[in-house]
C-alpha cells in the first residue's frame, strides 16, 4: 500500500480560502469579458451576415432589372405602345411571376415621367388590376432613384425602403433595345420592380442566416425600449432620409446583463465561499485518509474510462448522415452493448408521458441486442424528438420528490438495480420524462452520465438537422412535382432550364437543347367527361412511353391540364434515326392514342411548338414564350408541329404595331370614306356607291383596306370600323339629301357585327329619316353566313321592314343553299370578280348564266364585280346583266369628289365605250 503525501502545517490552511476567493473574483471578471467579447463578435458576424444577404437580395434583383430591362420586347410594349397589352402583362408578369421571381411591384416610367403601367400585387390577392398611373405615394419616394436612374441607364439602381408601413427592396433599370444606340434622356423609359419584405420571406430568412426575428423597418423608428434589438443601415439614396430602411434583428443572449446584474449577490457568494474555505480544512484531512483507497482503484477507473472516452469519441467522430430514423437506433444500441462489455452494466433508457402510464415505452436496451421499439412508434417519434434537457444525477439536489420517486418506481418496474439519471421537459399539455438506468455492476454515476449526456444530446442535434434537410428536400420535391401525375410542375421545370442555361453558357446549336410545347388534343374532353382519374391515369401511361424516348437526360413538366412542356438535348434529338424530324416523328407517334368511353372513342391527338437554345434565344423566359407561340402557328396552321420562325415573329410583331396603330387611327379619325360607282351599263347611269374604307397613315400615306384588313380580322375589330363605316355613310347620305340630291350607298358588314346589340342603334339615325332608308343597301359576305339563320331572318325583316336593302356580296364563293336564298329576304347578289374574269372559258360563261338565272328566278337584282374590260361589259349586257361595278368606270373615289360629280349630272360610261358607241 502506497503512503499518502505528508501533512501541510496547519497555518496554511489559511491560504486555501483566501486563494479560492481571489481565483472566484478574477474568474467573474474574465467570464463578464469574456462573454462580452463573444457577444460583440456575434453582433459583428451576424451584421455580415445581414449584410451579405442583403448584398445577394439587391444582386437578384439587379439581374431582374437588367434581364427585363434591354430586352426588345418589353421596350415595345412599355414604350412604343400607346398602353401595354394587359394579356401580355398578366402572362410576363402576372401572379406565375411573382411566385417564381418575389417581385410584387411592376412599373414602367416613360420619358415624361408618366407611368405606363404600374402594379402592386397585394397580399392574399391572385391578381391586381394593371394601373396606367402611379400613385402618389409612389412617386414621390422614387423620384430620388428614377432621377439618378435617369444619369446611369444602363445600371441598375437599388434601395431599400419603408412605404406605407411595408417595407421594400426597389430598383430602377433603363429600358432600351440597344445599349449602343440609347435613347435621349426626354425618351429614356424607366422598369421598376419590387420585392415586398413579407414576413414568410423574412422568417425563412432569419433561419437561414441564424437570427432571430429579422425585420426591415424605417430608421427614423424609436428605439425607446427595444435594446435588445440589433440594427444595421441598408443601403438608400440621398434626400431618402423618410422612406430609408434598416434591417434589425433580436439579440437574445441576455447573459451580460445577467451577468452585470450579480454584483449584488456577489458579497453574499463571497460570504458563503468563506464558510465553505472553513470547512475545506476538514475536507482535506478526509480527502488524505481516502487517497490510499482511490490510489488501488484509480488506475482501474482510469483506464476504464479511457476506454469508454475513445469509444465515445469515435461515436461523435460518425457523420450526422449516418444518424436517420432507421439508423439512430441501431447505432445508439451498439454503443451501449460495448458498454456493457467494458463495464459490466446494462444501460436501459426509457421515456414516458408524466401522468400518463399508458404512454411509455422502452426506447433501447442493450441486453441481447434487442430493440424493444416498434417501427410505428419511431416513426410517430423518432430518437431525436427525446427530451432535449440535460439528464441530472439520481442524486442531484433541488429534485422534485414526487419525481424522483416516479422515477425511482419506474426503475423498479424495468428490472433496473440503479438509477443513473433522468431529465424532465415540459411540453405544452403534458411533460415528458426521459429514464437512464443500469442492472448488473454499479456504476459510478459522475463517470458515467456526462458520456452518456453528450452522447445524447449529440444524436438529438444531428437528427434534429437531419429532419430539418428531409423537410426542405420535401417542401421543395411537393412545389416542384405536379400532384396529380407526378410529372414536373411549370415551377420545376422552370429551375431546369434555367440550371440548363448556366451550366451550357454560350455553346454552339448542336450542344444546345429543344423546349417543346405539347399540346394533347381530345385530353381536355376526357377530363370533361371522365372526371380526372382517366384523365391523369393518360398522363401516366404517356410518360411511360415517352421514357424510352427521353431517356435520362429528357425532362417533362405538365403545365395545363391538356399542355405539357418537353427538354431535351439537342445531341440526343440529332442521334436519332432520321435526325429530328425522325425523333419527332416517333414522339407523335408515342402521344396519338385510341380512348373508348361509353362506347364511344376519343382520339388523342399532338400538336408541338419547338424552340431552340441557343439559337431562338438565351434566356429562360423567352425561349419558353416562343415554344409556346410556335404550338399556337402549329394550331393555326393546322400542323402537328412547327419550329419557332424568327421572320413569322417580326410579322406577328408588326401587324401587332399596326393594330395598336389603327386602333389609334380610329380614335384619331384617320380614316377616309371612299365610294365606287356601280352603274347601269347600257348609259353610265349611277344608280348605287359601294363605301369602301381607306386610311390615312401618318407615315405611310393613304392606304387601301388591303393593307389593314389582315389585322381587322384578326383582332376582331370588325365592329368597331363597321360601326365608324355606319355612322359616315348615314352622316353622307343626310347631307346629300339635304344638299338636293339623291345618293344612294351600299355598306359591308359582318355577321359578327349584325349580331352586335348595337347594330340597330347605330340604324336608329336612319331609321328617323324615312325617306333616306331607301337609299342604303346592307351587303353581307355569303362566305359569312351561319348554318342556323334563324336570328338573322329576323334581324333582317327588322331592317327590311324600315325600307333598307339587303345585298348578298361575293355570290358564288360560299356554301349558301337555296334555302338560305329563300329564307333570307335578300334584294340584291353581287357576283364575285373571279366569275368575271373567267367568261372567256365556256364554264365560266355557264357559271355567269346560272347565277343571273337565279337572281331572275328569286326577283334579284344582279351585280358583276370586277369589270376592267369593254369586252367583259359587252359579254354582261348581252346577257341580260345591267349592273356593273369596276374599274372599266372608276376607281374608288373620295366622297366627296364622287359628290361633285353627282351634282355635275355627267355619265360613268369610259371615253373607250362612248367612242365605240358614237
Amino acid at each position: 500500500m502506497r503512503q499518502g503525501p505528508p501533512r501541510e502545517p496547519r497555518h496554511r490552511l489559511w491560504l486555501i480560502p483566501l486563494l479560492l476567493i481571489a481565483s472566484v473574483l478574477a474568474t467573474a471578471w474574465l467570464g463578464v469579458s469574456q462573454i462580452q467579447q463573444l457577444r460583440a463578435g456575434e453582433q459583428d458576424a451576424a451584421r455580415q451576415r445581414v449584410t451579405m444577404w442583403a448584398q445577394a437580395s439587391q444582386r437578384a434583383l439587379e439581374g431582374q432589372l437588367r434581364e427585363h430591362g434591354d430586352w426588345h420586347e418589353a421596350t415595345e410594349e412599355f414604350l412604343r405602345l400607346p398602353a401595354p397589352n394587359p394579356e401580355w402583362l398578366d402572362y410576363m408578369y402576372g401572379p406565375e411571376f411573382s411566385i417564381n421571381t418575389g417581385i410584387h411591384l411592376v412599373g414602367a416610367i416613360r420619358g415624361n415621367g408618366k407611368a405606363a403601367v404600374w402594379q402592386e400585387r397585394r397580399p392574399g390577392l391572385e391578381s391586381d388590376d394593371w394601373q396606367g398611373a402611379q400613385p402618389l405615394a409612389w412617386r414621390r419616394a422614387m423620384a430620388p432613384l428614377i432621377e439618378k436612374a435617369r444619369q446611369t441607364p444602363t445600371r441598375s439602381v437599388i434601395a431599400w425602403m419603408v412605404l406605407n408601413g411595408r417595407a421594400w427592396l426597389v430598383g430602377v433599370h433603363g429600358l432600351y433595345a440597344d445599349e449602343d444606340a440609347l435613347p435621349s434622356r426626354e425618351e429614356q423609359g424607366m422598369l421598376v420592380f419590387g420585392v415586398p419584405m413579407s414576413p414568410e420571406l423574412l422568417s425563412e430568412s432569419s433561419a437561414s442566416l441564424g437570427v432571430e426575428r429579422l425585420e426591415v423597418v424605417s430608421q427614423s423608428r424609436q428605439m425607446s425600449g427595444e435594446a435588445a434589438l440589433v440594427c444595421s443601415d441598408l443601403p438608400a439614396m440621398k434626400r431618402f432620409d423618410e422612406h430609408a430602411a434598416m434591417a434589425c434583428w433580436q439579440d437574445a443572449d441576455d447573459v451580460t446583463a445577467m451577468l452585470r446584474q450579480l454584483g449584488a449577490p456577489l458579497g453574499a457568494l463571497s460570504l458563503v465561499i468563506v464558510l465553505a474555505s472553513i470547512a475545506t480544512g476538514g475536507m482535506l484531512w478526509r480527502d488524505q485518509r481516502r487517497r490510499r483507497d482511490w490510489a488501488a482503484q484509480g488506475l482501474q477507473r482510469e483506464a476504464q474510462l479511457e476506454q469508454h472516452l475513445a469509444l465515445n469519441e469515435r461515436f461523435l467522430a460518425l457523420p450526422h448522415e449516418a444518424h436517420n430514423p432507421q439508423h439512430a437506433l441501431a447505432t445508439l444500441s451498439g454503443y451501449l452493448r460495448r458498454v456493457r462489455e467494458m463495464t459490466g452494466a446494462e444501460v436501459i433508457i426509457y421515456r414516458r408521458e408524466v401522468g400518463n402510464p399508458n404512454a411509455g415505452y422502452l426506447i433501447v436496451e442493450s441486453r441481447d441486442e434487442r430493440e424493444w421499439l416498434s417501427s410505428v412508434s419511431l416513426r410517430r417519434d423518432p430518437l431525436w424528438r427525446l427530451p432535449a434537457g440535460r439528464i441530472v444525477a439520481n442524486r442531484a439536489t433541488n429534485v422534485d420528490a414526487s419525481t424522483e420517486e416516479s422515477a425511482q418506481l419506474l426503475c423498479q418496474r424495468l428490472g433496473a438495480t440503479q438509477l443513473l439519471g433522468y431529465s424532465v421537459s415540459p411540453h405544452p399539455g403534458r411533460s415528458e420524462l426521459l429514464l437512464v438506468a443500469s442492472r448488473g455492476q454499479a456504476l459510478e454515476e459522475s463517470l458515467m452520465m456526462p458520456v452518456l449526456d453528450r452522447t445524447l444530446n449529440a444524436l438529438i442535434i444531428r437528427g434534429l438537422e437531419q429532419e430539418r434537410l428531409l423537410l426542405q428536400q420535401q417542401v421543395l420535391q411537393e412545389r416542384e412535382t405536379d400532384t396529380d401525375t407526378g410529372l414536373l410542375s411549370r415551377e420545376g421545370m422552370l429551375r431546369l432550364i434555367k440550371l440548363r442555361i448556366d451550366q451550357l453558357g454560350r455553346v454552339s446549336g448542336l450542344d444546345g437543347f429543344v423546349l417543346m410545347a405539347l399540346r394533347i388534343g381530345g385530353l381536355q374532353e376526357l377530363y370533361e367527361h371522365a372526371g380526372p382519374e382517366a384523365g391523369n391515369r393518360q398522363l401516366e401511361l404517356l410518360q411511360r412511353r415517352l421514357d424510352p424516348l427521353l431517356g435520362t437526360s429528357g425532362h417533362v413538366a405538365r403545365l395545363e391540364t391538356d399542355r405539357l412542356l418537353i427538354m431535351v438535348p439537342r445531341r440526343l434529338l440529332e442521334a436519332a434515326r432520321g435526325g429530328i424530324c425522325g425523333w419527332l416523328d416517333m414522339l407523335l407517334v408515342a402521344v396519338r392514342h385510341k380512348v373508348s368511353l361509353n362506347g364511344e372513342d376519343i382520339y388523342l391527338l399532338p400538336s408541338l411548338g419547338i424552340s431552340r437554345f441557343p439559337e431562338d434565344g438565351e434566356q429562360m423566359d423567352a425561349l419558353v414564350y416562343r415554344c409556346e407561340r410556335a404550338l399556337h402557328d402549329t394550331l393555326q396552321l393546322n400542323r402537328e408541329w412547327h419550329f419557332f420562325d424568327e421572320e413569322a415573329e417580326r410579322e406577328v410583331r408588326r401587324l401587332k404595331q399596326l393594330e395598336a396603330e389603327f386602333v389609334e387611327g380610329l380614335q384619331q379619325d384617320q380614316l377616309r370614306l371612299h365610294l365606287q360607282p356601280i352603274v347601269d351599263g347600257r348609259d353610265g347611269s349611277l344608280v348605287l356607291s359601294e363605301a369602301l374604307v381607306r386610311w390615312q397613315h401618318p407615315e405611310h400615306g393613304l392606304l387601301g383596306s388591303g393593307d389593314f384588313m389582315p389585322i381587322i380580322e384578326s383582332a376582331n375589330l370588325d365592329v368597331a370600323l363597321g360601326r365608324w363605316v355606319i355612322k359616315e355613310s348615314i352622316a353622307t347620305l343626310i347631307r346629300v339629301h339635304d344638299a338636293g340630291h339623291a345618293l344612294h350607298l351600299s355598306v359591308n358588314v359582318t355577321v359578327r357585327h349584325m349580331m352586335d346589340e348595337r347594330f340597330l342603334a347605330d340604324l336608329k339615325r336612319l331609321f328617323q329619316r324615312p325617306e333616306l332608308c331607301r337609299q342604303l343597301t346592307i351587303e353581307l359576305v355569303e362566305s359569312q353566313l351561319p348554318e342556323d339563320i334563324q336570328s338573322l331572318a329576323i334581324l333582317f325583316q327588322r331592317i327590311r321592314s324600315q325600307g333598307v336593302a339587303l345585298a348578298l356580296d361575293d355570290f358564288g364563293t360560299g356554301y349558301s343553299s337555296l334555302s338560305q336564298l329563300q329564307q333570307l329576304p335578300f334584294d340584291k347578289v353581287k357576283i364575285d370578280r373571279q366569275f368575271v374574269v373567267a367568261m372567256d372559258t365556256d364554264k365560266g360563261r355557264a357559271m355567269i348564266d346560272a347565277m343571273l338565272g337565279l337572281g331572275e328566278a328569286f326577283h334579284l337584282a344582279v351585280v358583276a364585280e370586277g369589270i376592267e374590260t369593254p369586252e367583259q361589259r359587252t359579254a354582261l349586257l348581252a346577257r341580260g346583266c345591267h349592273l356593273h361595278q369596276g374599274y372599266l368606270y372608276s376607281r374608288p373615289l373620295p366622297s366627296e369628289q364622287l359628290i361633285q360629280h353627282l351634282k355635275a349630272g355627267k355619265h360613268w360610261l369610259p371615253a373607250s365605250v362612248t367612242g365605240e358607241a358614237g
